[in-house]
Parts: structure tokens; sequence; C-alpha cells
């Protein structure tokens, strides 16, 4: 067990992000389908979690992280 913080330069077989990362807050902005649009992510906030989620060698639950897949921002570019 390690936090994000101190697990810099290290690596483990299998990492689980716990809910410490806090999904942006919605805006007042509505999507084509109605649905709220999530705030920007803060930078300093997807640094840290950038370290967090590079540390796994093989198997990574990206946990409380898992909101990213749904975030515009976490939309890969095709």
């Amino acid at each position: 067990v390690s936090t994000a913080h101190k697990s810099k330069g290290r690596e483990w077989a299998s990492v689980k992000i716990a809910d410490d990362f806090t999904a942006p807050r919605d805006t007042d902005t509505k999507d084509d389908h109605g649905q709220p649009v999530p705030g920007p992510v803060d930078e300093a906030e997807a640094r840290l979690a950038y370290v967090a989620v590079t540390r796994a060698r093989h198997r990574l639950d990206l946990g409380g992280l898992s909101w990213i897949n749904d975030h515009p921002d976490g939309t890969p570019l095709e």
C-alpha cells in the first residue's frame, strides 16, 4: 500500500487506484444528450493520477479514476 505521492519511481505488478481522485464537478452546460458536462480536470491532479496509473506493470484497476472514461477529456484521440 502506498500513496501516489510516495510511489514515484516505484512499480508494482498490480495497482488499484483508491477513491482519492474525485471527478470534476458538473458545469451548467449540457451535452447533445442533455447530460451535464463535467468541468475540466485539474492539471495537478492529472499529473498525480498519471504517476499513480503508470506504477502498474501488469494489472491496473482504475477504481477511483474510472470516471475518466466518461469525461470528455478522457476520450482517446483517434
